[in-house]
């Protein structure tokens, strides 16, 4: 759209202008008044499709929570928030563009004959922008949650938690990879001495399956 949509007039070369050209200028300049509500019609479909589609890819984002976040490869997790943050907020930005090209500021004009179509003119200039730059957004959003989804669907993996026993005794707690367990008792590979410890199966008073050791204090 040209910065400068005001009608040219059908007859500019002096003369008396024929009928096909007072058509013409009039064609010209009900096109120049319906300008803005044209533009404001397409911006209103617009807003309800960006909107509706920022939504669908939000919720998207929400349903793949922490559990699937967890399953990501450690390197790959920071990455997740900041697609996520970046593509709420260009969908935030489409989003309330979209709805300003659709609908303008609320104000009271007092402007008549030709301050008026200029303002027109000038509105729909700014309606157009608006709406350009609110698809451009909308797309670039859409682009980084699916990127965000892309990385939390296919990315490497996080390595599977190593299982760890405690075994407690009256004595002592030994803290390790499970070895072997028989009726003379259970072999952990201790995580503080690196060593196989070999506890009597008299001596357990209880077995846990943890996920890491507990600091042992010095």
């Amino acid at each position: 759209m040209s910065d400068d949509p005001s009608p040219i007039p059908a007859n500019n070369g002096g003369g008396e202008a024929t009928p096909a050209d007072l058509e013409a200028q009039v064609a010209a300049q009900v096109a120049a008044t319906n300008q803005l509500p044209n533009v404001r019609a397409a911006a209103e479909k617009w807003a309800g499709a960006i909107g509706t589609i920022v939504g669908l890819f939000t919720l998207s984002g929400l349903v793949k929570g922490p559990d699937d976040f967890a399953k990501v490869n450690a390197a790959w997790q920071p990455v997740i928030p900041v697609l996520l943050g970046l593509a709420v907020a260009l969908g935030l930005i489409a989003t309330l563009l979209a709805a300003r090209a659709a609908y303008g500021w609320p104000k009271r004009s007092w402007l008549v004959g030709s301050l008026y179509m200029q303002d027109q003119r000038s509105a729909a200039i700014t309606a157009a922008r608006s709406l350009i730059v609110a698809i451009v957004s909308a797309v670039l959003s859409f682009a980084l949650f699916a990127t965000a989804v892309g990385i939390i669907w296919f990315a490497p993996r996080a390595a599977p938690q190593t299982s760890l026993s405690l075994v407690t005794t009256s004595t002592t707690v030994v803290c390790g990879e499970l070895r072997s367990i028989d009726k003379s008792g259970i072999t952990i590979s201790d995580m503080v001495t690196g060593h196989d410890v070999t506890i009597p199966s008299g001596a357990v008073q209880l077995v846990e399956q943890v996920t890491a050791c507990p600091v042992v204090s010095p």
